[in-house]
């Protein structure tokens, strides 16, 4: 729930219209409150604001926007311990073709592999990140939520593998769902 540097961003003038035009471009009014409490938590480091937007339905897992399928390719990038896992095969109570869960934390990757382990022909845990090529890329684990891949040149905890799914699904069907929790790797 906290994000380093998050606090500065939102405080700095500089970003203030940026933040203005992004609430502009929400079209309804639960997407406005979420926004706006979002912002309000980070003025202020007040947790009641987050809770209040707490959504009731499983997270990734909306039943009013989306259906699982039984032949389902779910791909997990940053699977963490295996929650979203959880969740997954609560919904589809196993029914799916398989599940390919990425994470590079090497601690979670431990954790994420123990929820996986009844299943391992239809659940896949892969210890790398997702990128946009296959490479290696530097990675600050702290086996939280927070362990975050860096920008070149700045120094990590250690450098890690990271995959491009093209690369990883030319072996495999290609995905049908793709959720990525991938702690701002997307602007790198």
């Amino acid at each position: 729930r906290e994000y380093h540097g998050a606090f500065e961003a939102v405080a700095n003038p500089k970003n203030h219209e940026a933040i203005n035009r992004a609430f502009r471009l929400l079209m309804d009014d639960e997407s406005r409150y979420v926004f706006s409490s979002k912002f309000e938590y980070l003025v202020t480091l007040d947790k009641r604001y987050l809770d209040r937007i707490r959504s009731k339905q499983p997270v990734y897992f909306d039943s009013t926007l989306l259906r699982i399928s039984p032949q389902e390719v779910f791909v997990d990038g940053g699977a963490y311990i295996g929650d979203t896992l959880q969740q997954f095969l609560l919904l589809t109570k196993g029914v799916f073709s398989t599940y390919h869960a990425f994470e590079p934390d090497s601690k979670n990757f431990l954790a994420l592999q123990q929820v996986a382990n009844f299943d391992s022909q239809r659940i896949i845990t892969i210890p790398f990140g997702l990128a946009d090529c296959s490479k290696k890329q530097w990675f600050n684990s702290t086996s939280r939520a927070d362990s975050q891949f860096l920008k070149n040149g700045e120094s990590g905890s250690e450098s890690i593998g990271v995959v491009s799914l093209d690369d990883y699904f030319i072996n495999h069907p290609p995905p049908t769902f793709v959720k990525t929790d991938i702690e701002g790797f997307e602007t790198l």
